[in-house]
């Protein structure tokens, strides 16, 4: 897989090969530390055709695709909704989702999503971008916090029978001439 990386809206026809490479970078990241039928059970209440085209059919939800040389090779879900009141923010669009193919973690693919969630956040006019991530992921943490994310506050998630804590991490957005460097 050479080429450059591209990023690009999800359409409705995107929702079957969303669902399968979702699904199967989910179980990348959280196989090893579940057990089989929770992640199972996971799988099969969050990621499927269906599942996805009604996603990407809703007005709240937004889905950055990242490609390269034709194949899909990473995706960050948004939603537009309430935020957990930590995150303290007029308008924030929580990253819900936001994963590269395995074979590809760390090679830019990541930085490309996230300049496409910022971009798309601000045309939203959103203030900030959230999301919550496993508290025993820390290549993710890392991630995050290297690209301006902080954390503040905590959420629980549930993977199948098992109840798990996640951080909830906040990003300001500063107006671009502010980003840039200029003066307000």
């Amino acid at each position: 897989m050479s080429g450059a990386l591209q990023l690009r809206l999800a359409s409705a026809t995107d929702a079957a090969p969303l669902a399968a490479f979702a699904a199967q970078a989910f179980s990348d990241t959280y196989a090893a530390h579940n057990t089989p039928a929770d992640l199972a059970s996971y799988l099969a209440e969050h990621f499927g055709p269906e599942i996805q085209g009604r996603q990407l059919d809703d007005p709240r939800h937004r889905c950055l695709l990242v490609e390269r040389g034709g194949a899909l090779v990473g995706y960050a879900q948004l939603r537009q909704g309430t935020a957990p009141p930590t995150v303290a923010s007029g308008a924030a669009l929580e990253v819900e989702r936001f994963y590269a193919a395995k074979a590809l973690i760390g090679r830019g693919v990541g930085t490309a999503l996230l300049a496409g969630c910022v971009a798309l956040a601000r045309d939203l006019g959103c203030d900030a971008l959230w999301l919550g991530v496993w508290e025993h992921n820390p290549r993710a943490i890392a991630f995050y916090r290297k690209h301006g994310f902080q954390e503040v506050g905590k959420q629980t998630f549930r993977l199948g029978s098992e109840v798990q804590h996640d951080l909830v991490m906040r990003r300001d957005l500063a107006p671009v001439e502010l980003a840039r460097g200029a003066k307000a």
